[in-house]
Formats: structure tokens, sequence, C-alpha cells
């Protein structure tokens, strides 16, 4: 069987799932931590993997709240990108992987103006891997008993 659409889009919902599990339990100040002003905070970075959802009424004002509830945040996040994957995989349901699609504004990454179809679509995966990294080492620098193997083990046994 040949590797598809429906694949990718099952990537990029392992990924989420991992990357939500990475703020059970925050704690109020790991909101807008930073370790450099350059740096985006965990509350920046779910506004910024959240850019592109059609529908994120609900988590803008989550998020705009002074401590966010977290279990509502992951909630609402995971419906806004439930629905972002579901409409990707109708889009381009009939594009074939190695199809070149034109990007808006060209790609950042290659510096062309079209990428493959299945690399934009990896690529969404590979965005919430980046963005965990960084919410592991916010985590890590704000509480160093915190301990990132729980969350993989914890996801592993709801497999």
């Amino acid at each position: 069987m040949a590797f598809e659409i429906d694949d990718l889009v099952d990537n990029m919902h392992g990924a989420l799932r991992f990357f939500l599990a990475h703020l059970d339990d925050l704690c109020d100040d790991q909101w807008d931590w930073k370790p450099t002003p350059a740096c985006r905070s965990i509350r920046e970075m779910l506004r910024h993997l959240s850019e592109t959802y059609e529908d994120k009424a609900a988590l803008e004002e989550a998020l705009a709240r002074p401590i966010p509830d977290v279990p509502e945040v992951q909630r609402l996040f995971e419906a806004a990108a439930k629905r972002d994957y579901a409409g990707l995989r109708h889009r381009y349901a009939d594009t074939p992987l190695d199809a070149e699609i034109a990007t808006p504004g060209g790609d950042w990454f290659l510096g062309r103006a079209s990428v493959k179809a299945g690399t934009l679509l990896a690529r969404r995966a590979w965005e919430e891997c980046y963005h965990t990294g960084q919410i592991v080492f916010i985590r890590l620098a704000t509480d160093p008993d915190w301990d990132p193997a729980e969350v993989y083990a914890a996801a592993a046994e709801s497999l």
C-alpha cells in the first residue's frame, strides 16, 4: 500500500497528542516565561501554532486569561487542530503527495515558491514536535524536578 495523505494526517494527530500532553500540570508561572526575550513563551507558541486555524475564537479567549485553564486550553486547541487537519485531509484528498503546490508568500524553509504536498503536510507534524522541545526546555528550566519521560510513559499507556 502506498503512503498517502491519511498517513501524514495520522502523524499530525500523533504529534498533536504528544505536544498537548506536555502541558499537563503546567504551573501558572510557566505560561509566559521565556529564557530570553527573543524566545516564545508557551502561551505565544500556542497562538503561533493556531495561526492558520479558522475557528479559534474560543481558544484565543481562553489564552487571553491571565492564568489559562490548562485542560480547557488543551481541549480547545485539540478541537481546532482536528478541524484544521480534517480540512487539510479534504483539501488534499485527491492530490498526489509528490505534486508541487504553491505556498502563499513562498516557502520559507526551502526558499521556493512551491513544495510537494507531502512536504507541506509533514511539516505540520514536525512544527508541533519542534515546539514540544521548546515546551520541554521551558518546563525543565522553571521546574528541574519535572520529568518529561512521564509524559511519554503516560501517552504510551493511553494507546
